[in-house]
């Protein structure tokens, strides 16, 4: 019986460095991650428990890990390595396409940031610090909580921001349960920060409210409907 168990994995190995995962069910791609954490019981019927659980292979790389530890099979290693594969896709996405370059617009930037916050759960406050050049100098979390009670403390956000050299910077803001649409005190705190930074030599240049993958960049918004109260 261990015999044919080895020689399933082999056999699954093998049609991975061969085809990808083409021709792949759900279920055999989360047994070929499984097998990386679980040496010596059948991963075929541990992954059709987690398909049929959640409904999804997405839905199982999405699953809270106290709810994948629930999945009989599934333990702590298991819940990790699951949880990683979403977060190291993105990551190496993120790599791939901007690691080390210099941003040429907003909309790259804003790209950049839907990947960043595309598996985010919680509303979440970010700053994104660059030369003069718009090379990335930092990515900074700022706060975190439940929709709509987010904010930002002003003395953390100082801190962050001359802790590098960079006179530039951009907040991110997701909606991780609605759309990407500026509320009124989102405005508001976009003012109020670009009024008490800018004399300090360093400059919002954007506010972006994310939500998946949507995006919508407060002040290119409101310099096109008029305002004119910022000094850009």
């Amino acid at each position: 019986m261990k015999h044919e168990h080895k020689n399933h994995r082999e056999r699954l190995r093998k049609r991975f460095f061969e085809t990808g995962f083409k021709g792949f069910a759900p279920h055999e791609v989360l047994e070929l991650i499984l097998f990386y954490s679980i040496p010596q019981q059948d991963t075929n019927e541990i992954a059709h428990r987690l398909i049929n659980h959640f409904g999804s292979f997405s839905a199982v790389l999405d699953a809270d890990p106290a709810d994948l530890m629930k999945v009989s099979g599934i333990k702590e290693v298991s819940a990790a390595l699951i949880k990683l594969i979403p977060l190291l896709c993105s990551y190496y996405q993120l790599d791939k396409v901007y690691g080390g370059k210099n941003f040429a617009s907003i909309e790259s930037i804003a790209e950049y940031c839907v990947y960043k916050t595309i598996n985010e759960t919680r509303e979440r406050f970010y700053v994104m610090i660059f030369d003069n050049t718009m090379r990335m100098l930092a990515y900074e979390p700022l706060s975190e909580g439940s929709q709509g009670e987010v904010s930002v403390n002003m003395e953390q956000l100082a801190s962050i921001l001359f802790r590098y050299s960079g006179s530039n910077f951009i907040l991110i803001h997701n909606h991780p349960g609605g759309p990407p649409t500026p509320s009124e005190e989102d405005i508001i705190l976009t003012q109020k920060i670009y009024s008490l930074t800018a004399p300090l030599n360093k400059f919002l240049i954007e506010h972006l409210i994310i939500s998946k993958n949507r995006y919508v960049p407060i002040m290119q918004t409101l310099r096109s409907k008029g305002y004119d109260f910022y000094s850009f």
